[in-house]
């Protein structure tokens, strides 16, 4: 009795006969992630780094991705629609997946979106649920346990507003992917205080500019509110010390965003 071989799947193997996709990743001072990153990554037809770094980023890169599929475009822009809308511009192919530096990109949402590819896409934009691993635990409460990012799409499906939190603001119905991407942020708390301090100041600007003001009750109030609804509405207390870290510490986002606001008028 003959056997017959088993068929393995393999990126090769995913990519013949598909629309193709550029990925665009904004980096700054990312050596620690971006080889993990692209890793997972490395299916995509183009990879386009949008890379504001002092580190060794640059040079772990193209330890992975070779010449000419990543393209590396310097921008000491410190507005992330900017970037964003930049990655648009250059990239190379008809369809973009935007991927952070401390994203992966796993097996099954991979082999999801190429099968997409294969296909004729119902939208022209695409929102994909992520699941927050913070301090080497995954978060399933609080106030990441539902966060959704239209991450995949057509170039010209629309355009990112907004220099920090940005969102992309896509012309037509969205859908949803299946499978999520993982998302590890803030593996200390150093690093997450350190980002607070530099998103809350582009928060206050952006706030600021729009002529939005941060009335004194505000500031005393809203923090708070914020930690209890994300600690023990949704649950938040029951991810252990990262969940109360992670509510903690946006709660003092919140805070930060309303007094440096404040300063600013």
């Amino acid at each position: 009795m003959s056997l017959k071989r088993a068929k393995i799947s393999t990126p090769a193997a995913e990519v013949f006969r598909r629309l193709k996709i550029t990925a665009i990743v904004l980096t700054r001072n990312e050596a620690a992630n971006i080889a993990s990153c692209l890793k997972t990554i490395s299916w995509c037809d183009q990879i386009l780094l949008i890379d504001n770094s002092t580190d060794d980023t640059i040079p772990k890169s193209k330890k992975i991705i070779p010449t000419p599929k990543l393209r590396i475009i310097h921008s000491s822009q410190d507005n992330f629609a900017y970037l964003r809308n930049l990655g648009l511009h250059k990239a190379r192919f008809s369809w973009v997946f935007f991927v952070d530096a401390d994203h992966r990109v796993p097996r099954a949402l991979r082999h999801e979106i190429l099968t997409l590819l294969k296909s004729s896409p119902q939208y022209k934009a695409y929102r994909i649920k992520q699941q927050d691993v913070v301090f080497k635990r995954e978060l399933s409460f609080g106030e990441t346990a539902h966060v959704a990012h239209v991450l995949l799409g057509k170039k010209t499906a629309g355009f990112w507003r907004r220099r920090v939190h940005e969102k992309w603001h896509v012309r037509g119905n969205i859908g949803t992917l299946q499978h999520p991407i993982r998302h590890f942020p803030h593996q200390n708390l150093e690093e997450f205080l350190g980002h607070i301090n530099r998103w809350s100041t582009l928060d206050a600007q952006e706030f600021n500019a729009q002529k939005i003001t941060a009335p004194l009750l505000q500031v005393i109030v809203f923090p708070v509110a914020k930690f209890l609804y994300n600690y023990f509405w949704r649950l938040g207390f029951i991810d252990g010390i990262p969940g109360l870290i992670v509510a903690y510490v946006m709660s003092l986002h919140s805070l930060s965003v309303r007094i440096k606001l404040r300063q600013l008028l």
